[in-house]
């Protein structure tokens, strides 16, 4: 009776002490990291007041305002692959893809958007005046990414043998402005009849000022 009561306390006593010595697991707190840089603009000049955005990863969401010296910060972000995107007015939005295992820095030189005219078509439209005279119509188009203002242009109108008719030259309203992909159709006034029938091809050029699309 009582070898059989020890067996039994010292099975008791062996379980207790399995218990007492488990260390229990310990949560684990991933580093957090920065990423720190400057945003420059034309010909490097600081932009002040760019806005910086964390588009996708864990991060998503995350975005930080440049200050008057163009620099932006952020903290406290998880590791990971992430893409960062800068935006300004009046400049082309860049993002850069970004690898965060400790603190990194990032800087952006962002491109001016710029207004690019040219020709809508090589051919122009000649419309008969009550006067007898003609009128030509042709077509500017705005290919870049800013807008223009101040729109002005020449066409030179030359016959079969690359003679030259006459010039003709032309203005856009000065309030007027082109956005990206507008197009601007354009008169000249006023040809005699053999001037509309001689031409036989035109080249333009084009004056313009890039502006804001606001």
């Amino acid at each position: 009776m009582e070898k059989r009561t020890l067996v039994t306390i010292v099975g008791l006593a062996a379980l207790v002490c399995s218990a007492c010595g488990a260390s229990p697991t310990q949560p684990t707190t991933a580093n957090r990291f920065a990423i720190r840089g400057i945003v420059s603009g034309y010909e490097g000049a600081a932009l002040q007041g760019a806005i910086l955005a964390v588009i996708d990863g864990v991060n998503k969401g995350k975005s930080v305002v440049t200050d008057a010296q163009g620099r932006y910060g952020f903290t406290d972000l998880e590791p990971g692959g992430l893409t960062v995107q800068a935006s300004a007015v009046d400049y082309a939005t860049t993002t850069r893809p970004v690898t965060l295992t400790a603190d990194t820095t990032v800087d952006f030189q962002l491109r001016v958007l710029l207004a690019q005219i040219a020709a809508a078509s090589d051919t122009l439209l000649f419309v008969g005046n009550p006067n007898g005279t003609f009128s030509a119509q042709g077509q500017a188009i705005n290919t870049g990414d800013g807008c223009a203002a101040e729109l002005t242009g020449t066409a030179n109108l030359v016959d079969k043998n690359l003679i030259l008719v006459a010039t003709l030259l032309w203005s856009m309203p000065p309030t007027q402005i082109l956005r990206p992909g507008d197009r601007y159709t354009y008169e000249f006034c006023c040809l005699t009849r053999d001037q509309a029938t001689t031409a036989a091809r035109f080249n333009a050029s084009f004056r313009w000022v890039t502006v804001p699309c606001t």
